[in-house]
């Protein structure tokens, strides 16, 4: 078993329409997997995954988290792609305009958007999760936050897949995706220019390039995270909230008896179903993970997806969905360590907001067709997600 799995290709669509048998053989090898295929050791289980995240002296992001040079080349300068201390630096206005003051300001508009999509979801009774909720909602709210012109939801659905597939190993998926890195850098350097966003937190963020608070090529990188990351993420994690809802009856009724459950159920969710199942590193320093050896300059893949469901982590029913399930925030879906999501709270109140809605809406849930998954590098959710409900 270990030989086939050493040779055997994480990104293949097999692989991706289900890589959880996968990740389970590869925990049972070991906590780092050397995989041939992808020329990359992978992280396997929960304790060796958070490790590499909290460790930005040992496993640098800096020329290693896509898994192909060409995506790490024309993001060099990108935040995600920096180490400390530069890499704080660069972020510091994003987190600025995302603290929990910011957070709860907007949080009473962006449930009352949540109230009226969801009343019309269940005027029809039938929808597709996906584009009529998950995409309505998220491009939405992101554009009146972050202040984007009306009209662009397509083209940022398009870039933010592709800027996902880009950061996979070399393969027909990376390479299409490439070719939209120019139209979409162009469309950021627009956007970023003066009378660009229309208001809202990106008006800010250029603003403070436009006095000289940080260098006007910090404040495009910061754009592009606001505009890519944080949009096909949220969605794909609430297309596989409501996904593992709809599957499970017994669940929602219990949600809808008790709501003060809906921030453990989105944690949960996000934990069983990462929306981004990976990233990159690079090793600078030989670096010993149980019984393997990892050189200098190796290209590691941590799977968040696979540590949250190692076992022993969290215990024989890790492929259970529990949302009484304890310390389930420790999920590393958000990543950890200096690079941990700064849109995190941002994600988890569209969530919780949208959840909630549906419960106090919603009395049944269920599947109103197959759903259809999305095939990415790095990315889990669904393209379409039919669902019938009654209130």
């Amino acid at each position: 078993m270990g030989q086939d799995l050493l040779d055997f290709d994480l990104f293949s669509d097999e692989t991706l329409a289900d890589p959880y048998p996968t990740y389970a053989k590869l925990r049972e090898i070991g906590p780092a997997v050397y995989l041939e295929q992808n020329h990359a050791w992978a992280l396997t289980q929960y304790a060796a995954a958070r490790a590499a995240l909290v460790d930005h002296e040992t496993f640098s992001s800096v020329g290693g988290v896509a898994l192909n040079r060409a995506a790490n080349e024309a993001f060099a300068r990108a935040v995600l792609l920096r180490d400390p201390p530069e890499h704080a630096a660069m972020r510091r206005p994003m987190t600025a305009q995302l603290g929990p003051r910011e957070i709860a300001s907007v949080e009473p508009w962006a449930a009352r958007r949540a109230e009226d999509l969801v009343a019309a979801a269940v005027r029809r009774g039938r929808f597709d999760a996906v584009r009529e909720l998950a995409e309505d909602y998220v491009c939405s709210v992101m554009s009146e936050l972050i202040g984007l012109p009306d009209g662009d939801r397509d083209r940022l659905l398009l870039w933010g897949r592709a800027t996902f597939d880009m950061f996979g190993p070399p393969n027909a998926r990376t390479t299409e995706a490439l070719g939209h890195a120019g139209d979409m850098i162009d469309y950021v350097h627009a956007l970023a220019a003066p009378g660009g966003p229309r208001g809202g937190w990106g008006a800010e963020l250029m603003a403070g390039a436009h006095r000289g608070d940080l260098p006007a090529e910090v404040a495009v990188l910061d754009l592009v995270a606001y505009v890519i990351s944080s949009v096909v993420t949220t969605i794909h994690a609430i297309g596989n909230l409501l996904w593992l809802l709809a599957a499970r009856p017994d669940e929602w009724r219990r949600l809808r008896a008790d709501p003060a459950r809906v921030p453990a159920a989105c944690n949960e969710a996000l934990r069983l179903e990462a929306p981004a199942q990976l990233f990159g590193r690079r090793t600078t320093r030989e670096v010993r993970i149980g019984d393997a050896v990892l050189p200098a300059e190796a290209q590691v893949i941590v799977l968040f997806a696979s540590a949250n469901r190692d076992e022993r982590k969290w215990g024989p029913d890790a492929d259970v969905f529990d949302a009484d399930r304890p310390e389930v925030g420790d999920h590393l879906a958000f990543s950890r360590g200096p690079h941990s999501c700064v849109g995190m709270g941002v994600a988890r109140m569209k969530m919780c907001a949208l959840l909630a809605a549906l419960v106090r809406n919603v009395d049944s849930i269920e599947f109103d067709g197959p759903p259809v998954r999305t095939v990415n590098n790095l990315l889990r959710g669904f393209t379409e997600l039919p669902l019938r409900v009654t209130a």
